[in-house]
């Protein structure tokens, strides 16, 4: 089977073509390498930059447009190859989509989609990022990680993405949640053909390249936090519990904050953490906390009993802390005090990580998936 993935969120869709590819299917990606994370692709890839360009490290303000323009036109000659090519196509998101006023863009229309896909062609669509559903119905949820005084200004609440969101639900075959919080999010939205939610499939994960790492030296407990956004999942209240912990354990613990970083620069700086503080405002955990996790780390972030009923599993090895300063330090002074429980727990969450997110056991849900809807 040929299929074709549009769109990256943080290494969602180069573990699932792993694990596709391992199943003996051939599988295209075109994505724009999710930014500044740089995620890599394979070489029968398609990698369309849309960055500013850059002169002696400077970017050059604007010069996006012209990126945008010379990739829109290798774009072109690309789709014709795939002429009634895939039998699936998974779309990331529906923002990795072109907006009709986005002439000049290297991004698939749900025409280019029509033209690419074989006449029974089945096309779904993950529930991941920052959807309408999500953006709208998870605020409502105990925390969440937006600020919502600044939710009116989001691009993706615009009337173009409003009208990109329903044009593409009713063509796609069915939408599949990565988590809780997605999941519930569309089980909540009105106005969508609710049969086609799916249950949720867990982002896959191939931890083939990650070294399992997790040694306590010289009895100094590092612990990390990497900062996506200012203020965002949680960030701000995260650096005042660290503040905390360093200020009271001076000679324990060593807090290292670092601000994004592409992939390759993200997993040398964790390589000698021990515990990992990814976010505090999620139900569940994310490609972020797989990363760590599959390094064998201890994981601090998403993990509710919403989360676990989703997945059906009861014993995932992520620490859960809520939004709240005392929650979060009373965790963390926990493992210092118990330091054996830091390297046993992160053994154990390298072994969910290979069995839970397995590629080939996500790859296979997802055919699963494709059979049922072709009977």
């Amino acid at each position: 089977m040929k299929i074709l993935i549009i769109g990256e969120y943080s290494g969602v869709s180069y573990n699932l073509k792993v694990g596709l590819t391992k199943l003996g299917h051939k599988v295209i990606n075109f994505s724009e390498g999710d930014g500044w994370k740089k995620i890599p692709i394979n070489d029968d890839d398609y990698l369309f930059n849309t960055s500013n360009y850059t002169l002696f490290e400077h970017a050059i303000k604007g010069s996006w447009r012209i990126a945008a323009l010379f990739n829109y036109l290798n774009f072109r000659k690309v789709i014709k190859e795939y002429r009634n090519a895939f039998d699936l196509i998974i779309i990331i998101n529906y923002i990795f989509l072109r907006l009709p006023y986005s002439t000049f863009f290297p991004r698939f229309t749900i025409n280019n989609i029509n033209y690419v896909s074989k006449k029974n062609a089945q096309t779904f669509m993950m529930a991941c990022g920052d959807d309408l559903p999500y953006l709208t119905k998870a605020m409502n949820f105990r925390y969440w990680p937006h600020d919502k005084d600044n939710l009116s200004a989001d691009i993706y609440l615009s009337t173009q993405y409003l009208k990109l969101f329903f044009k593409i639900y009713n063509k796609i075959t069915a939408v599949v949640p990565c988590m809780y919080d997605y999941a519930e999010s569309y089980r909540l939205f009105e106005g969508i053909d609710k049969s086609k939610i799916e249950k949720t499939i867990p982002p896959a994960f191939a931890v083939n390249n990650i070294q399992h790492y997790n040694v306590i030296n010289d009895g100094v407990i590092k612990i990390f936090h990497g900062l996506n956004r200012d203020n965002f999942k949680g960030s701000d209240i995260i650096t005042q519990a660290l503040f905390i912990i360093k200020n009271k354990y001076p000679t324990k613990v060593d807090v290292i904050i670092n601000k994004r970083m592409p992939l390759s620069e993200y997993l040398e700086a964790i390589k000698k953490a021990n515990i990992i503080i990814d976010q505090c405002k999620s139900y569940s955990y994310g490609m972020n906390a797989l990363y760590c996790m599959a390094s064998g780390k201890l994981v601090m972030s998403g993990n509710e009993l919403e989360c676990q009923k989703e997945y059906e599993r009861f014993d995932i090895p992520v620490v859960n802390i809520l939004p709240v300063v005392s929650d979060i330090v009373e965790k963390i002074e926990y493992y210092i005090c118990n330091p054996q429980e830091i390297i046993d727990f992160g053994i154990r969450s390298r072994k969910f990580v290979e069995e839970f997110h397995d590629p080939e056991r996500i790859a296979q849900l997802y055919l699963n998936l494709f059979n049922k809807y072709i009977l």
